[in-house]
């Protein structure tokens, strides 16, 4: 029985929730991305650890759509964060949806856009 309530939007984890790993949601928190490279950043774990899954498809439709944005800029915003290493497009071919993933390697993405040194400060595993 689902103990969250759609209609107020209170969620409870019993009706589902992400496993993503702890260092990847420290490293957007401190990542310097504007609003909507973040929200496709979330809107990409939902879509892959939300189920299990390590890559999917997503149109840039679907993109925009969630992040509440145009296809034109969610497409310049994908690009900046596939050259600065963050999201990583794992096949293409025109007229066929693009397959998306993380770099989950914190340290391969471009320096301008995570402090490694403060997130190494910020994070603790096994922290409860």
């Amino acid at each position: 029985m689902p103990k969250g309530d759609r209609e107020i939007f209170k969620a409870d984890c019993e009706d589902g929730f992400t496993r993503i790993a702890n260092l990847l949601l420290e490293a957007l928190a401190l990542a310097r991305f504007n609003g909507v490279q973040k929200g496709i950043c979330l809107f990409l774990f939902r879509r892959t650890y939300g189920w299990n899954r390590t890559e999917d498809a997503i149109a840039l439709g679907e993109f925009a759509e969630a992040c509440g944005s145009s296809r034109e800029y969610i497409s310049r915003q994908l690009a900046v964060l596939i050259k600065k290493n963050i999201v990583w497009r794992v096949a293409y071919q025109p007229g066929k949806t693009p397959v998306y993933s993380f770099v989950t390697s914190i340290a391969d993405w471009d320096q301008h856009y995570i402090d490694l040194k403060a997130l190494a400060l910020n994070f603790v595993p096994g922290y409860l």
